[in-house]
């Protein structure tokens, strides 16, 4: 799969016209084809989490702010215990 991104980035406009969209987007269109199934599966709250990660980032996302704020005003060894305080 990354070949292929890397040819598609190294070929744009070769196979599809279509403007990107963010990823949030995308993974929204995808949920929302998937709900009926996840609905009748009893797990749509699983699949809903996924709009959460897209829209907010994932806990690492997270992680990599809280060090980002700490190494500003401490030490790198700080900043590093202020993530794991977290979690």
């Amino acid at each position: 799969m990354a070949g292929a991104t890397l040819w598609h980035s190294r070929h744009p406009g070769r196979f599809d016209e279509r403007p990107a969209i963010p990823i949030a987007d995308l993974i929204g269109q995808v949920l929302d084809d998937l709900a009926p199934d996840a609905e009748a599966l009893g797990c749509i709250d699983e699949i809903e989490r996924c709009r959460t990660i897209a829209g907010a980032g994932t806990s690492a996302d997270a992680q990599l702010a809280v060090f980002a704020a700490h190494e500003k005003s401490a030490n790198r060894d700080r900043a590093l215990d202020a993530v794991t305080d977290c979690w």
